[in-house]
């Protein structure tokens, strides 16, 4: 134990600090290395591994069904009548079930639900089929129009529902248990044969071609108007004034000349695509403007204007306008694919 000197002049006990820093230091040093036995015996000491988590139980995986691949177009008749069975099984067990609870005198409250039936679903698919051909072998934003009864009569089955309804008829068979002789396969390949490939466009086009002879009259059956700057031609139509709302004094065409109009402007599209005036077949799709929708209405000598073409709305007929290039193509691609 070391003194201090007091200003008093008194010596008072100073206990267990160091007089400088070499002895700070020591004692420092010491406490290290009296500490440092115990923490590597810390160190050593074999520390205890936590208890194993037991392993969860394996979920049993169940084998997907391997989704049997259909063969066959076919196969929706076969399909079709296994789902019509299962629901009147169903039906009836409803039924039953309601009867063991209630008795047998309980009037069931299920009603049995009703499908289509196998012929109306046969004609369906032969309409489906068609449709989708329509489509898939046409040109973009041309509906290639497909005749239901040729297809049938090259395939062998405009018959085909008498020859189904002949036997139940007769009373030898009963619809629900037995398909109609269509073979949807056979109607496919006859379609891909005929309109596949290159022959579905080019008969759009010519289907196209013919029906803006049609429309636009441009058959001879109308004069065409031609000035240094264009070239008109007509098309007469049926429009009412409307005496009542906000389009009051205004002419509305009626909703039964939106099919007309809409098919007008997407063969127009087509028929500049084709001859690469892309900005006027981009400007004439239907939905880049306001002329084919339902509430459009005009007032005498209304213009639109695309680029090339100006279309002025009279009380009884429309005005198309072409600058002479666009009517050049126009010309070009109903002379390539109009027929007489």
């Amino acid at each position: 134990m070391q003194t201090v000197q007091t200003p008093q002049g008194m010596i008072t006990p100073r206990s267990g600090l160091p007089s400088n820093n070499t002895e700070l230091d020591d004692e420092l040093l010491a406490l290290v290395s009296a500490a440092r036995p115990r923490s590597a015996t810390m160190a050593a000491a074999p520390t205890a591994a936590p208890a194993p988590m037991p392993e969860p139980a394996p979920v049993p995986q169940l084998a997907p069904e391997a989704a049997a691949v259909p063969k066959s177009r076919n196969q929706i008749f076969t399909a079709y009548l296994e789902f019509e069975r299962e629901l009147s099984r169903m039906s009836d067990d409803q039924a039953h079930l309601q009867k063991l609870l209630f008795g047998e005198d309980w009037s069931t409250i299920v009603d049995r639900p009703s499908t289509q039936g196998i012929y109306r679903v046969a004609e369906q698919a032969i309409t489906n089929l068609i449709q989708i051909a329509q489509h898939r072998f046409a040109p973009a934003g041309v509906v290639l129009d497909i005749s239901k009864h040729e297809v049938l009569e090259a395939t062998g089955m405009t018959r085909w529902s008498e020859e189904y309804h002949r036997p139940s008829r007769r009373g030898e068979r009963s619809e629900v248990d037995s398909a109609p002789p269509v073979d949807l396969d056979k109607l496919w390949n006859y379609l891909e044969a005929t309109y596949g490939g290159d022959a579905g466009i080019q008969r759009a086009h010519r289907q196209n071609a013919n029906f803006i002879i049609k429309e636009l009259r441009l058959d001879g059956e109308s004069e065409m108007k031609r000035t240094a700057s264009s070239v008109s031609c007509f098309r007469r139509i049926y429009a009412s004034k409307k005496d009542y709302g906000r389009d009051i004094g205004r002419y509305d065409f009626g909703h039964s000349s939106r099919d007309w109009l809409v098919q007008l402007f997407k063969g127009l599209a087509c028929a500049f695509e084709w001859t690469e005036m892309d900005q006027l077949s981009i400007e004439l799709a239907p939905v880049r403007h306001g002329i084919c929708n339902y509430d459009f209405t005009f007032k005498p000598r209304d213009r639109h204007s695309f680029t090339g073409l100006d279309i002025v709305f009279f009380k009884e007929q429309m005005e198309f306008k072409w600058s002479h290039a666009a009517a050049e193509k126009l010309m070009l691609y109903l002379g390539t694919f109009g027929q007489s």
